[in-house]
Protein backbone atom coordinates (compact mmCIF):
# COMPACT_ATOMS: atom_id res chain seq x y z
CA UNK A 1 0.00 0.00 0.00
CA UNK A 2 1.26 3.60 -1.11
CA UNK A 3 1.60 6.15 1.64
CA UNK A 4 1.70 9.33 2.39
CA UNK A 5 4.42 10.64 5.03
CA UNK A 6 3.51 14.00 5.34
CA UNK A 7 0.20 15.43 6.72
CA UNK A 8 -1.24 17.86 4.06
CA UNK A 9 -4.00 19.66 3.34
CA UNK A 10 -4.65 17.69 -0.19
CA UNK A 11 -4.59 14.35 2.04
CA UNK A 12 -7.46 15.81 4.48
CA UNK A 13 -9.30 17.03 1.71
CA UNK A 14 -9.52 13.34 -0.22
CA UNK A 15 -10.43 11.68 2.98
CA UNK A 16 -13.41 13.90 3.59
CA UNK A 17 -14.19 12.80 0.22
CA UNK A 18 -14.14 9.03 1.37
CA UNK A 19 -16.75 10.49 4.13
CA UNK A 20 -18.92 11.93 1.93
CA UNK A 21 -18.96 8.59 -0.04
CA UNK A 22 -19.17 6.86 2.99
CA UNK A 23 -22.32 8.52 3.48
CA UNK A 24 -24.08 7.64 0.76
CA UNK A 25 -25.47 4.64 1.56
CA UNK A 26 -26.88 5.69 4.97
CA UNK A 27 -28.27 8.77 2.88
CA UNK A 28 -29.88 6.15 0.19
CA UNK A 29 -31.29 4.05 3.15
CA UNK A 30 -32.83 6.32 5.48
CA UNK A 31 -34.75 7.63 2.40
CA UNK A 32 -35.84 4.28 1.94
CA UNK A 33 -36.70 4.29 5.44
CA UNK A 34 -38.91 7.57 5.73
CA UNK A 35 -40.24 7.07 2.00
CA UNK A 36 -42.10 3.68 2.55
CA UNK A 37 -43.06 4.74 6.78
CA UNK A 38 -45.30 7.57 4.42
CA UNK A 39 -46.49 5.25 1.53
CA UNK A 40 -45.93 1.72 1.51
CA UNK A 41 -50.28 1.41 2.17
CA UNK A 42 -50.24 3.25 -1.48
CA UNK A 43 -47.61 0.63 -2.98
CA UNK A 44 -49.51 -2.14 -1.55
CA UNK A 45 -47.02 -3.54 0.60
CA UNK A 46 -47.44 -5.12 4.06
CA UNK A 47 -45.15 -4.43 7.05
CA UNK A 48 -44.16 -7.92 6.90
CA UNK A 49 -42.82 -7.70 3.46
CA UNK A 50 -41.08 -4.43 4.58
CA UNK A 51 -39.17 -6.04 6.87
CA UNK A 52 -38.10 -9.24 4.90
CA UNK A 53 -36.37 -6.97 2.59
CA UNK A 54 -34.77 -5.21 5.32
CA UNK A 55 -33.78 -8.38 6.47
CA UNK A 56 -32.71 -9.38 2.74
CA UNK A 57 -30.49 -6.01 2.32
CA UNK A 58 -29.16 -6.24 5.53
CA UNK A 59 -27.79 -10.24 4.39
CA UNK A 60 -26.84 -9.10 1.41
CA UNK A 61 -24.78 -6.57 2.95
CA UNK A 62 -22.88 -8.84 5.49
CA UNK A 63 -22.39 -11.31 2.75
CA UNK A 64 -20.82 -9.68 -0.31
CA UNK A 65 -18.39 -7.56 2.45
CA UNK A 66 -16.79 -10.77 2.56
CA UNK A 67 -15.47 -10.36 -1.10
CA UNK A 68 -16.01 -6.43 -1.61
CA UNK A 69 -12.26 -5.76 -0.57
CA UNK A 70 -11.02 -8.25 -3.05
CA UNK A 71 -12.60 -6.20 -5.75
CA UNK A 72 -11.13 -3.17 -4.44
CA UNK A 73 -7.56 -4.81 -4.21
CA UNK A 74 -8.37 -6.29 -7.88
CA UNK A 75 -9.81 -3.39 -9.45
CA UNK A 76 -8.26 -0.37 -7.42
CA UNK A 77 -10.68 1.48 -4.68
CA UNK A 78 -11.73 4.62 -7.26
CA UNK A 79 -13.37 1.99 -10.27
CA UNK A 80 -15.20 -0.14 -7.40
CA UNK A 81 -16.57 3.23 -5.63
CA UNK A 82 -17.62 4.66 -8.30
CA UNK A 83 -19.78 1.46 -9.12
CA UNK A 84 -21.01 1.24 -6.20
CA UNK A 85 -21.65 4.72 -5.61
CA UNK A 86 -23.77 5.14 -8.13
CA UNK A 87 -25.21 2.09 -7.93
CA UNK A 88 -26.83 4.01 -4.61
CA UNK A 89 -27.30 6.63 -6.60
CA UNK A 90 -29.53 5.13 -9.07
CA UNK A 91 -31.76 2.71 -6.87
CA UNK A 92 -33.73 5.66 -5.01
CA UNK A 93 -34.61 6.90 -8.40
CA UNK A 94 -35.24 3.50 -9.94
CA UNK A 95 -37.72 2.75 -6.58
CA UNK A 96 -40.21 5.79 -8.37
CA UNK A 97 -40.72 3.54 -11.63
CA UNK A 98 -40.75 -0.26 -9.72
CA UNK A 99 -42.84 0.51 -6.27
CA UNK A 100 -45.91 -1.31 -7.95
CA UNK A 101 -44.18 -4.34 -8.08
CA UNK A 102 -42.85 -6.05 -4.85
CA UNK A 103 -40.50 -8.61 -6.56
CA UNK A 104 -38.91 -5.89 -7.97
CA UNK A 105 -38.71 -3.57 -4.71
CA UNK A 106 -37.55 -6.72 -3.16
CA UNK A 107 -34.31 -6.39 -5.48
CA UNK A 108 -33.60 -2.94 -5.13
CA UNK A 109 -33.48 -3.82 -1.45
CA UNK A 110 -30.95 -6.97 -1.97
CA UNK A 111 -29.08 -4.35 -4.58
CA UNK A 112 -28.73 -1.67 -1.64
CA UNK A 113 -26.97 -4.27 0.61
CA UNK A 114 -24.72 -5.75 -2.12
CA UNK A 115 -23.41 -2.40 -3.18
CA UNK A 116 -22.44 -1.53 0.56
CA UNK A 117 -19.63 -4.44 -0.47
CA UNK A 118 -16.86 -2.32 -1.00
CA UNK A 119 -17.63 1.35 0.17
CA UNK A 120 -15.90 0.65 3.87
CA UNK A 121 -12.95 -1.14 2.68
CA UNK A 122 -12.42 1.20 -0.31
CA UNK A 123 -12.79 4.51 1.72
CA UNK A 124 -10.50 2.57 4.64
CA UNK A 125 -7.85 2.36 2.25
CA UNK A 126 -8.41 5.48 0.52
CA UNK A 127 -7.82 7.37 4.34
CA UNK A 128 -4.91 5.25 5.33
CA UNK A 129 -2.76 6.16 1.59
CA UNK A 130 -4.08 9.89 2.09
CA UNK A 131 -2.64 10.58 5.70
CA UNK A 132 0.65 9.69 6.93
CA UNK A 133 0.87 6.48 9.63
CA UNK A 134 0.94 8.66 13.11
CA UNK A 135 -2.99 10.52 11.66
CA UNK A 136 -4.20 6.75 10.84
CA UNK A 137 -6.30 6.79 13.55
CA UNK A 138 -7.81 10.79 12.63
CA UNK A 139 -8.39 9.07 8.81
CA UNK A 140 -10.53 6.07 9.78
CA UNK A 141 -12.31 8.74 12.41
CA UNK A 142 -12.77 10.94 9.67
CA UNK A 143 -14.33 7.89 7.21
CA UNK A 144 -16.57 6.84 9.74
CA UNK A 145 -18.30 10.13 10.63
CA UNK A 146 -19.70 9.39 7.09
CA UNK A 147 -22.62 7.58 8.31
CA UNK A 148 -23.70 10.87 10.97
CA UNK A 149 -23.34 12.72 7.25
CA UNK A 150 -25.54 10.75 5.73
CA UNK A 151 -28.73 10.14 8.09
CA UNK A 152 -28.55 14.03 9.25
CA UNK A 153 -28.69 15.05 5.03
CA UNK A 154 -31.51 12.60 4.92
CA UNK A 155 -33.26 13.74 8.47
CA UNK A 156 -32.88 16.95 7.09
CA UNK A 157 -33.90 16.87 3.24
CA UNK A 158 -36.19 14.14 2.38
CA UNK A 159 -39.02 14.48 5.14
CA UNK A 160 -39.52 17.85 4.32
CA UNK A 161 -39.64 17.08 1.01
CA UNK A 162 -41.87 13.80 1.07
CA UNK A 163 -44.56 16.39 2.83
CA UNK A 164 -44.17 19.30 0.69
CA UNK A 165 -44.01 17.04 -2.70
CA UNK A 166 -44.92 13.35 -2.14
CA UNK A 167 -42.59 10.45 -1.33
CA UNK A 168 -41.22 10.61 -5.13
CA UNK A 169 -39.51 13.73 -4.63
CA UNK A 170 -37.73 12.44 -2.16
CA UNK A 171 -36.31 9.86 -4.14
CA UNK A 172 -35.06 11.80 -6.49
CA UNK A 173 -33.63 14.10 -4.47
CA UNK A 174 -31.53 11.93 -2.86
CA UNK A 175 -30.57 10.16 -5.66
CA UNK A 176 -29.71 13.53 -7.62
CA UNK A 177 -27.55 14.47 -4.49
CA UNK A 178 -25.54 11.22 -3.96
CA UNK A 179 -24.90 11.12 -8.30
CA UNK A 180 -23.18 14.61 -7.28
CA UNK A 181 -20.96 13.34 -4.20
CA UNK A 182 -20.03 10.23 -6.65
CA UNK A 183 -19.21 12.31 -9.27
CA UNK A 184 -17.11 14.99 -7.37
CA UNK A 185 -15.53 11.89 -6.39
CA UNK A 186 -14.48 10.68 -10.10
CA UNK A 187 -13.17 13.63 -11.12
CA UNK A 188 -10.89 14.97 -7.82
CA UNK A 189 -10.00 11.56 -6.90
CA UNK A 190 -6.53 10.45 -8.35
CA UNK A 191 -5.54 7.10 -8.30
CA UNK A 192 -6.98 4.29 -6.61
CA UNK A 193 -5.47 2.04 -8.90
CA UNK A 194 -4.68 -1.48 -8.12
CA UNK A 195 -0.63 -1.36 -7.11
CA UNK A 196 1.80 -3.70 -9.44
CA UNK A 197 2.83 -7.00 -7.87
CA UNK A 198 6.44 -8.01 -8.68
CA UNK A 199 5.36 -11.75 -8.88
CA UNK A 200 1.78 -12.30 -9.64
CA UNK A 201 -0.53 -14.39 -7.22
CA UNK A 202 -2.65 -17.45 -8.28
CA UNK A 203 -6.21 -17.16 -7.36
CA UNK A 204 -6.06 -19.85 -4.86
CA UNK A 205 -2.76 -18.69 -3.50
CA UNK A 206 -3.90 -15.34 -2.90
CA UNK A 207 -6.81 -16.23 -0.84
CA UNK A 208 -4.51 -18.48 1.60
CA UNK A 209 -2.54 -15.79 1.83
CA UNK A 210 -5.93 -13.29 3.01
CA UNK A 211 -6.97 -16.72 5.10
CA UNK A 212 -3.78 -16.30 6.53
CA UNK A 213 -3.65 -12.89 7.10
CA UNK A 214 -7.04 -13.43 9.19
CA UNK A 215 -6.12 -15.80 11.48
CA UNK A 216 -3.42 -14.12 13.39
CA UNK A 217 -4.28 -13.27 17.23
CA UNK A 218 -4.81 -9.90 17.14
CA UNK A 219 -7.16 -10.19 13.99
CA UNK A 220 -9.63 -12.85 15.36
CA UNK A 221 -9.71 -11.29 18.73
CA UNK A 222 -10.34 -7.88 17.66
CA UNK A 223 -13.31 -9.11 15.29
CA UNK A 224 -14.62 -11.02 18.15
CA UNK A 225 -14.78 -7.85 20.18
CA UNK A 226 -16.39 -5.86 17.61
CA UNK A 227 -18.46 -8.50 17.12
CA UNK A 228 -19.95 -8.42 20.42
CA UNK A 229 -20.17 -4.46 20.56
CA UNK A 230 -21.87 -3.92 17.19
CA UNK A 231 -24.41 -6.99 18.49
CA UNK A 232 -25.20 -5.61 21.59
CA UNK A 233 -25.36 -1.96 20.57
CA UNK A 234 -27.64 -3.04 17.23
CA UNK A 235 -29.66 -5.33 19.57
CA UNK A 236 -30.51 -2.53 22.24
CA UNK A 237 -30.95 -0.10 19.15
CA UNK A 238 -34.33 -2.55 18.64
CA UNK A 239 -35.87 -1.61 22.23
CA UNK A 240 -34.34 1.73 23.40
CA UNK A 241 -37.12 3.96 22.29
CA UNK A 242 -39.89 1.82 23.49
CA UNK A 243 -37.84 1.40 27.03
CA UNK A 244 -38.08 5.46 27.12
CA UNK A 245 -41.43 5.28 26.47
CA UNK A 246 -42.91 2.51 28.04
CA UNK A 247 -40.79 2.16 31.15
CA UNK A 248 -39.40 5.42 31.46
CA UNK A 249 -42.55 7.62 30.77
CA UNK A 250 -41.08 9.71 27.80
CA UNK A 251 -42.91 10.85 24.46
CA UNK A 252 -42.46 9.45 21.87
CA UNK A 253 -41.32 12.77 20.61
CA UNK A 254 -39.03 13.12 23.26
CA UNK A 255 -37.76 9.83 23.00
CA UNK A 256 -36.49 10.32 19.18
CA UNK A 257 -35.23 13.83 19.65
CA UNK A 258 -33.42 12.65 22.19
CA UNK A 259 -31.94 9.81 20.00
CA UNK A 260 -31.92 11.70 16.83
CA UNK A 261 -30.24 14.55 18.66
CA UNK A 262 -27.38 11.85 20.18
CA UNK A 263 -26.66 10.57 16.97
CA UNK A 264 -24.86 13.68 15.81
CA UNK A 265 -21.91 13.19 18.64
CA UNK A 266 -20.59 11.13 15.94
CA UNK A 267 -19.23 14.17 14.06
CA UNK A 268 -17.14 15.10 16.03
CA UNK A 269 -16.39 11.59 18.36
CA UNK A 270 -15.16 9.62 15.42
CA UNK A 271 -12.34 11.66 15.11
CA UNK A 272 -11.59 13.33 17.84
CA UNK A 273 -11.33 9.46 19.07
CA UNK A 274 -8.95 9.07 16.47
CA UNK A 275 -6.95 11.99 17.71
CA UNK A 276 -6.57 11.13 20.66
CA UNK A 277 -5.38 7.32 20.03
CA UNK A 278 -2.54 9.03 17.79
CA UNK A 279 -2.00 11.24 20.23
CA UNK A 280 -1.36 8.65 22.82
CA UNK A 281 0.77 6.68 20.51
CA UNK A 282 -1.98 3.80 21.84
CA UNK A 283 -5.31 2.21 20.65
CA UNK A 284 -6.00 0.01 23.73
CA UNK A 285 -6.09 3.09 26.06
CA UNK A 286 -8.84 4.60 24.94
CA UNK A 287 -10.87 1.65 23.39
CA UNK A 288 -10.92 -0.47 26.83
CA UNK A 289 -11.71 2.99 29.25
CA UNK A 290 -14.82 3.65 26.52
CA UNK A 291 -15.83 0.14 26.75
CA UNK A 292 -16.39 0.01 30.64
CA UNK A 293 -17.41 3.89 30.25
CA UNK A 294 -20.44 2.12 28.15
CA UNK A 295 -21.26 -0.70 30.36
CA UNK A 296 -21.31 2.10 32.95
CA UNK A 297 -23.85 3.93 31.16
CA UNK A 298 -26.31 0.98 30.71
CA UNK A 299 -26.27 0.43 34.19
CA UNK A 300 -27.25 4.13 34.50
CA UNK A 301 -30.12 4.28 33.00
CA UNK A 302 -31.89 1.81 35.24
CA UNK A 303 -30.47 3.95 37.96
CA UNK A 304 -31.45 7.15 37.18
CA UNK A 305 -34.86 8.41 36.18
CA UNK A 306 -34.97 12.21 35.29
CA UNK A 307 -35.06 13.57 31.86
CA UNK A 308 -32.01 15.36 31.83
CA UNK A 309 -30.01 11.79 33.17
CA UNK A 310 -31.98 10.34 30.55
CA UNK A 311 -30.21 12.78 27.66
CA UNK A 312 -27.07 12.26 29.60
CA UNK A 313 -27.12 8.67 29.26
CA UNK A 314 -28.10 8.73 25.80
CA UNK A 315 -25.22 10.71 24.66
CA UNK A 316 -22.73 8.91 26.82
CA UNK A 317 -23.47 5.35 25.12
CA UNK A 318 -23.37 6.72 22.00
CA UNK A 319 -20.20 8.68 22.29
CA UNK A 320 -18.18 5.58 24.14
CA UNK A 321 -19.65 3.38 21.30
CA UNK A 322 -18.05 4.93 18.56
CA UNK A 323 -14.64 5.33 20.56
CA UNK A 324 -14.34 1.84 21.55
CA UNK A 325 -15.61 0.61 17.31
CA UNK A 326 -13.53 3.12 15.97
CA UNK A 327 -9.89 2.72 16.96
CA UNK A 328 -10.84 -1.09 17.36
CA UNK A 329 -10.95 -0.65 13.63
CA UNK A 330 -7.79 0.93 12.89
CA UNK A 331 -6.09 -1.78 15.24
CA UNK A 332 -7.55 -4.90 13.23
CA UNK A 333 -6.13 -3.25 9.78
CA UNK A 334 -2.83 -2.72 11.38
CA UNK A 335 -2.84 -6.22 11.88
CA UNK A 336 -2.62 -7.57 8.66
CA UNK A 337 0.02 -6.85 5.50
CA UNK A 338 -0.72 -3.83 3.89
CA UNK A 339 -1.43 -5.41 0.48
CA UNK A 340 -4.34 -7.49 2.03
CA UNK A 341 -5.64 -4.90 3.94
CA UNK A 342 -8.97 -4.21 1.55
CA UNK A 343 -9.72 -7.90 1.40
CA UNK A 344 -9.51 -8.26 5.29
CA UNK A 345 -11.55 -5.21 6.22
CA UNK A 346 -14.02 -6.30 4.04
CA UNK A 347 -13.93 -9.61 5.44
CA UNK A 348 -13.90 -8.01 8.99
CA UNK A 349 -16.96 -6.12 8.63
CA UNK A 350 -18.97 -8.50 7.45
CA UNK A 351 -18.22 -10.78 10.85
CA UNK A 352 -18.84 -7.17 12.75
CA UNK A 353 -22.43 -7.14 11.39
CA UNK A 354 -23.66 -10.71 11.79
CA UNK A 355 -23.63 -10.35 15.37
CA UNK A 356 -26.20 -7.14 14.64
CA UNK A 357 -28.57 -9.96 12.30
CA UNK A 358 -28.46 -11.97 15.96
CA UNK A 359 -29.01 -9.97 18.61
CA UNK A 360 -32.58 -8.23 17.78
CA UNK A 361 -33.76 -11.65 18.45
CA UNK A 362 -31.70 -12.86 21.01
CA UNK A 363 -33.04 -9.27 23.26
CA UNK A 364 -36.21 -9.83 22.62
CA UNK A 365 -35.97 -13.69 24.19
CA UNK A 366 -34.74 -12.04 26.94
CA UNK A 367 -36.98 -9.47 27.69
CA UNK A 368 -40.28 -11.88 27.04
CA UNK A 369 -38.37 -14.41 29.25
CA UNK A 370 -37.67 -11.39 32.13
CA UNK A 371 -40.27 -8.94 31.01
CA UNK A 372 -37.90 -6.41 32.08
CA UNK A 373 -36.36 -3.82 29.74
CA UNK A 374 -33.45 -3.21 32.16
CA UNK A 375 -32.42 -6.93 31.36
CA UNK A 376 -31.53 -5.99 27.94
CA UNK A 377 -29.28 -3.11 29.44
CA UNK A 378 -27.38 -5.44 31.70
CA UNK A 379 -26.91 -7.97 28.95
CA UNK A 380 -25.53 -5.15 27.03
CA UNK A 381 -23.41 -4.09 29.77
CA UNK A 382 -21.84 -7.51 30.33
CA UNK A 383 -21.26 -7.92 26.46
CA UNK A 384 -19.11 -4.62 26.45
CA UNK A 385 -17.46 -5.47 29.62
CA UNK A 386 -16.22 -8.84 27.70
CA UNK A 387 -15.32 -7.23 25.21
CA UNK A 388 -12.94 -4.94 27.19
CA UNK A 389 -11.83 -8.25 28.70
CA UNK A 390 -10.96 -9.84 25.11
CA UNK A 391 -9.06 -6.61 24.07
CA UNK A 392 -6.59 -6.62 27.04
CA UNK A 393 -4.91 -9.71 26.08
CA UNK A 394 -4.81 -8.05 22.02
CA UNK A 395 -1.32 -6.72 20.79
CA UNK A 396 -0.75 -2.78 21.02
CA UNK A 397 -0.54 -1.91 17.01
CA UNK A 398 0.95 1.94 16.68
CA UNK A 399 3.81 2.00 15.67
CA UNK A 400 3.80 5.06 13.25
CA UNK A 401 4.85 3.72 10.81
CA UNK A 402 4.07 2.25 7.43
CA UNK A 403 1.99 -0.92 7.67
Amino acid sequence: MKQETKFTAHGVFIVLLACLLQSVQYLSNNTWNYGYAAAYESWGITLIQIGAMASACQLAKSLTNFFGGILIEKFGYKRVLIVCGGMFAIIPIATVFCYQSYPALMVLRILAGAASCSIYAGCNLMAFENLPPQNRGLAHGIILAGPNVGIVLASFLIPSLIEAKGWEAGFIAAGAVIGVIVLVFALLVKGGKPQPKEKQEKPSDYTKHVIRACLNKNWIMGTIANLTLVGAVMGLGAYLTLYLTEEKGLSLVTAGAITGAASLVGFFVNPGCGILSDALHSRKKVIIPSAILYALSMVGFTVFHSTAALIAMVFIKDSAFLSATRPLNVMVAESVPSEYMASTSGIYNACSFFGSSLTPVIFGAVLTATGSYSSILYTCAVMFTIAAVIEIFMKETYTGKEL
